[in-house]
């Protein structure tokens, strides 16, 4: 069950931290969302009143989360959890899909072009006229390069 979607998150929560969660996680509050695939750890910054901190290991059907805030310590659950399973779950959507296609949208697969053409691949593709290319670069006053 390492797979998360909506309609299973919601069933873990109540309404409200449910509800709570989602807006967290549609308005972006989660942020640095990393996951340790020899553990199958999730963690992440979820930001509220102040940041908090999200653990999320995912074992088989369970589900072992941890986070710093208030609520999660005196009821067990909390808005920030939820908000990062949801992003968890976009996440692993993301994942599949890309690995269906290939690559996660057309700006990851021109990446890809730009990165076997300019690498040290000796089957280098030839890129077309009216393949678009962007490079950006920008130079300090003084001269040199600031990323």
């Amino acid at each position: 069950m390492n797979k998360l979607d909506t309609s299973l998150i919601k069933r873990i929560f109540t309404a409200s931290t449910f509800n709570k969660g989602e807006a967290y996680h549609k308005s972006g509050r989660v942020h640095g969302l990393q996951l340790n695939s020899a553990k199958n750890i999730w963690r992440a910054t979820v930001s509220g009143s102040k940041l908090y901190t999200v653990q999320i290991e995912l074992n088989g059907y369970d589900i072992d989360d941890d986070c710093n805030c208030p609520a999660h310590y005196s009821c067990g659950e909390c808005k920030h959890v939820c908000a990062t399973l949801l992003a968890i779950a976009d996440e692993q959507n993301v994942a599949t899909s890309s690995k269906k296609s290939g690559t996660k949208n057309a700006r990851y697969r021109r990446a890809e072009e730009l990165i076997d053409y300019f690498g040290e691949s000796n089957n280098r593709s030839e890129l077309n006229a009216e393949d678009e290319v962007l490079f950006e670069s920008r130079i300090s006053i003084e001269g040199t390069y600031v990323s």
